[in-house]
């Protein structure tokens, strides 16, 4: 596999896209979504107002689509392709008359209709929105969140009616199907209590039925405890997918294939789930960061970190024994041209130079290759102003992009993928 550069937005402009999770490019591989921004030196904020556009990566030519008040480094505006036929309609958040919403633009009709919800998954069907609270967020996870509404209410331990709310775009029927007490109940840990608990990273499944999500909170050791969960929209059913405390990044390779970045249980991660540990467990770690490198191979044996597929059918998980792979988390990209196989990235920072790369897993020959390597800006690396590449690979798996910088620039670029 290699990539061939057939599209990067412009040299004097400053644009990216956003997350790894959704397709850049539309089915047709002819449009590129962009939002550009003027000071990459700044976190983006509700002061000021970010064009949205798709452009011509054939043509170079470009089409404002609209503005947008929400935006963040990490995840854009979640700016996407709206199915079933994701090359007509693009969905996106925005801030009006005092809420978030989303709103949709057609690019053939030029019209917009607003969406009294904002987005944070959308179903593949085009049928299906799911949210969390993003007034929540920007307490808990500045960087994936908007400064548009800053409410003090939502600024506590546990903000009681915190749900995930799932809209119907045809219908327009809005209903809270998951309350953050419900997702608490499930195998309550005692390091639960007096933590901040939160919602977020949402996705749905290529099925448009169910989807998945973390829960996690900020737990005494300094730490964050993540746990991974499923829900079926139909039946109504929650399940704890995962409770070791460590999970960061997820994909489906398939409806009943998930690749995830992090760990099923070590005999530590296990001692974070109890309360009584935390101040054992905080002293303790300040020694052993002294001593051992986040990313060391010795790191990785105690925590057990790492990339791991789980079945959704049979409930199990398969490590991928791949030490080069497992060294550093990453944001994994899926397609069913794919096969079982995955493109991931890592980030830029001192460990690798600051040059980020993608690497191609391949799950028969267990081996990976990096197939591309970027510039930096140094300074930016390891702060909320960073970008990460988020590999996004098209509808039909031939091509990927990527965010980076380039010559001082905020970039998209979009490789042709030469199986």
């Amino acid at each position: 596999m290699n990539l061939e550069k057939v599209f990067e937005t412009p040299n004097n402009e400053n644009h990216f896209f956003g997350y790894y999770d959704v397709p850049q490019l539309c089915s047709e591989n002819l449009n590129l979504i962009s939002v550009k921004v003027e000071n990459i030196y700044e976190i983006p904020s509700a002061k000021n107002e970010y064009e949205i556009f798709y452009t011509n990566i054939k043509t170079g030519e470009k089409k404002l689509i609209g503005k947008t008040k929400t935006l963040n480094f990490q995840q854009g505006c979640r700016a996407q392709w709206l199915g079933p036929k994701h090359d007509t309609e693009i969905i996106y958040n925005d801030y009006d008359n005092g809420s978030y919403v989303s709103k949709i633009y057609d690019i053939k009709k030029n019209k917009v209709r607003t969406i009294p919800v904002p987005i944070y998954s959308v179903s593949k069907d085009g049928k299906y929105i799911i949210t969390p609270s993003f007034e929540r967020l920007f307490w808990c996870r500045r960087g994936y969140s908007y400064d548009a509404i800053k409410d003090p209410l939502k600024n506590m331990q546990l903000v009681l009616d915190e749900s995930i709310k799932l809209y119907e775009i045809q219908s327009k029927k809005e209903e809270k199907i998951l309350n953050i007490k419900d997702v608490i109940a499930i195998e309550n840990n005692s390091n639960m209590n007096g933590a901040t608990h939160y919602i977020e990273h949402l996705m749905f499944s290529p099925c448009s039925k169910k989807f998945i999500f973390l829960h996690r909170y900020k737990i005494k050791d300094g730490g964050i405890f993540s746990r991974l969960f499923l829900y079926d929209i139909e039946n109504k059913n929650l399940k704890l997918i995962l409770n070791s405390g460590r999970i960061s990044h997820f994909n489906f390779i398939n409806e009943n294939l998930l690749i995830f970045y992090g760990s099923i249980g070590s005999l530590v991660t296990n001692f974070r789930k109890y309360k009584y540990f935390q101040k054992i467990f905080k002293s303790l770690l300040k020694i052993y960061k002294l001593f051992i490198k986040d990313n060391s191979l010795l790191a990785k044996k105690i925590t057990k970190d790492g990339y791991y597929y789980y079945n959704f059918l049979n409930s199990k998980f398969t490590k991928v024994h791949n030490n080069k792979l497992n060294s550093e988390d990453g944001h994994p990209t899926c397609n069913y041209k794919l096969n079982d196989d995955f493109i991931t990235d890592n980030y830029s920072d001192i460990d690798n130079n600051h040059k980020p790369s993608l690497h191609w897993y391949s799950k028969q020959e267990n081996n990976t290759k990096e197939i591309y390597k970027f510039d930096s800006i140094a300074e930016l690396d390891n702060s909320p102003l960073r970008a990460d590449l988020h590999p996004r690979i098209s509808y039909d798996g031939n091509y990927i992009s990527v965010d980076t910088f380039k010559n001082g620039f905020r970039k998209s670029i979009c490789f042709k993928i030469n199986y």
